[in-house]
């Protein structure tokens, strides 16, 4: 099964309401067993799976009842069609073209012809200039400061889609989760090699209410909600919901690792450059684990780069899913960050991780930096192979580059225990680096 597929699927499903709504006829067109319904429908009552999870197991489920003579989106498409779900089926179509639709943006009417968001500037002095990203709940857009003039990146998230993807035991719960990048961002302190956070607001309907929040998230605990609370998950947003955004205000970077890479393929393999881009990896890491946090979405994504010359800045990004190291009773949560770099344990969900499940993800960046594969399928296969503890792969290193097989191998032991400490690891790279 392509998870990266089915997850995407997921994903555009749950931008249609109607969908949504009409789940249950969806169930009994997929002809999901009663007794599967039920699970899932009462997990995502009591608040213990979200409805990503939902509609993401439902596939999964169908598909593993009609065998391989299921193809995903195409089949898919045709029972929402049949079930008159159109919109919905156009999502999918759309996925399979590889195109993604604008969200919220208009082209202005101004004579400078500048980028605006709904038809209207944030309410900050900016000129936007580009989209960089898009996602399923958020853009990144590329702005000028007209008060210093200077670039950065403004990542836009929609509070409704980002509601009907993780909400699952009430408002409050939904709410710490939106706010979680900007309050982990805000507590770090500044780093060469880590993104900054420079401001972060709302606007929209629920602006005044979702604002008195923010200035109170650091202690995590607003009285009021700016939700109204549900006695059960919802799976639909407000009007209100749906037009209001958050805004968080970044360091601009050149380009991200898998970018970059894509762009100098000749660079796989380099070892200068891996270890110039290591160090600094595992420098962020450092700082960012002896804050107390867990990262747990590590991917070339996430690793953004600066390029001046020949020289390469290297920081961490992306901080929407990391974690504040929880107290002797609390858990994490299993089943997050990008499956194709995550840990062992991550993978297989387990709530009881540590900061060495970041060491792993760096590991595995770290040898798609040296090892090259031939395509996606390719890539996904073989980092299943080395959580597996399969070291055929790591062989191959040991031949081109030896001196870092050691290191390397280190960050890639299955048992968590075993791996170095962020900063036992840089340590290491320090003394690679000079031989």
């Amino acid at each position: 099964m392509d998870l990266v597929l089915l997850s995407n699927c997921v994903k555009a499903l749950l931008q249609d309401e109607t969908f949504l709504t009409n789940l249950i006829q969806v169930k009994d067109a997929l002809e999901i067993p009663a007794k599967d319904w039920l699970s899932l429908d009462n997990r995502f009552k009591n608040g213990s799976i979200t409805m990503y999870v939902v509609i993401r197991d439902m596939l999964i489920i169908w598909q593993g009842r009609k065998g391989s003579q299921v193809e995903l989106v195409p089949d898919l498409i045709n029972i929402l069609e049949q079930e008159g779900l159109q919109n919905a089926a156009d999502l999918l179509k759309d996925l399979l073209k590889g195109f993604k639709r604008p969200i919220h943006m208009i082209i202005s009417t101004r004579t400078n012809n500048q980028l605006i968001f709904d038809g209207m500037q944030p309410k900050r002095d900016f000129d936007v200039l580009a989209r960089l990203d898009v996602g399923t709940f958020s853009d990144v857009f590329k702005v000028r400061d007209t008060i210093d003039n200077r670039e950065y990146a403004v990542k836009r998230i929609c509070v409704g889609q980002f509601l009907l993807l993780t909400k699952t035991s009430g408002a409050a719960d939904a709410f710490h989760k939106l706010v979680r990048e900007v309050v982990i961002m805000k507590k770090l302190p500044r780093h060469e090699n880590i993104v900054t956070c420079h401001d972060a607001w709302f606007e929209g309907p629920l602006q005044q209410r979702f604002t008195e929040w923010l200035k109170l998230s650091e202690s995590m605990a607003p009285p009021i909600s700016p939700m109204n609370e549900v006695s059960r998950p919802q799976t639909c947003v407000s009007d209100d919901e749906k037009n209001t955004f958050m805004y968080i205000k970044m360091e601009l970077m050149d380009i991200n690792l898998a970018q970059w890479y894509h762009q100098n393929p000749d660079k796989i393999g380099n070892f200068e450059t891996t270890v110039t881009i290591t160090k600094q990896m595992l420098a962020s890491l450092a700082t960012i684990h002896a804050e107390g946090i867990i990262h747990r979405d590590l991917k070339p994504n996430n690793i953004l780069l600066n390029r001046r010359g020949k020289e390469i800045t290297v920081k961490i990004g992306d901080f929407g899913l990391s974690r504040e190291v929880p107290a002797v009773d609390s858990t994490l949560s299993g089943h997050v960050g990008g499956a194709f770099f995550s840990s062992p344990e991550m993978k297989r969900g387990e709530r009881d991780y540590t900061f060495k499940t970041d060491i792993f993800s760096v590991g595995l960046i770290v040898l798609v930096m040296l090892h090259p594969f031939s395509t996606e399928k390719e890539l996904e296969r073989g980092l299943d192979v080395v959580r597996d503890g399969d070291s055929r792969i790591l062989e191959n290193v040991v031949i081109t580059h030896p001196r870092i097989y050691d290191l390397l191998r280190a960050m890639l032991k299955r048992k968590p225990e075993n791996r170095p400490t962020a900063e036992e690891a840089l340590t290491v790279m320090k003394i690679i680096s000079t031989k």
